[in-house]
């Protein structure tokens, strides 16, 4: 059985690292739940290795490289959906896997969580799927990424 890696994405600035970690947690606890090989995904939450609230780096361009590093090796996004409009990281993130997916040497799944009324069309377009719940972004990709 293969290993995965999972990043997510979503809103940090503004926010407590509580909230950044919230859905994070949640949704890697029901994708383990339901998938047997769950030692094999690894998860990537940024907030766990750079965050607003304790400032570990010393530049933003650390974490810029840094983040493209771990979202060019993983094989799965998921994105919070709720504050996109807000958040230009994550825009950039959602940049960086398209052009990825379009001239790079891999493909990297996007999913989305949330609400897709009201979201800029480009957003849409960078998900492969969107899903209202993270209960049902789990079940899809335990049961059609995890392969």
């Amino acid at each position: 059985m293969r290993e995965f890696k999972i990043y997510t994405c979503g809103k940090m600035s503004g926010i407590s690292l509580e909230k950044q970690m919230g859905w994070r947690c949640y949704i890697e606890s029901l994708i383990k739940e339901k998938y047997d090989g769950y030692d094999k995904i690894k998860f990537i939450h940024p907030p766990l290795y750079y965050n607003y609230e304790h400032a570990s780096h010393h530049t933003d361009r650390e974490i810029l490289d840094w983040e493209m590093m771990q979202l060019h090796d993983c094989d799965i996004v998921i994105v919070d959906l709720d504050g996109i409009d807000t958040t230009i990281g994550s825009h950039i993130e959602l940049g960086a896997v398209q052009g990825i997916n379009r001239f790079g040497d891999k493909y990297i799944f996007v999913i989305g969580v949330g609400d897709k009324d009201g979201l800029h069309p480009w957003i849409k377009e960078a998900c492969n799927r969107i899903e209202s719940s993270y209960m049902s972004a789990a079940k899809y990709i335990a049961e059609y990424l995890l392969v």
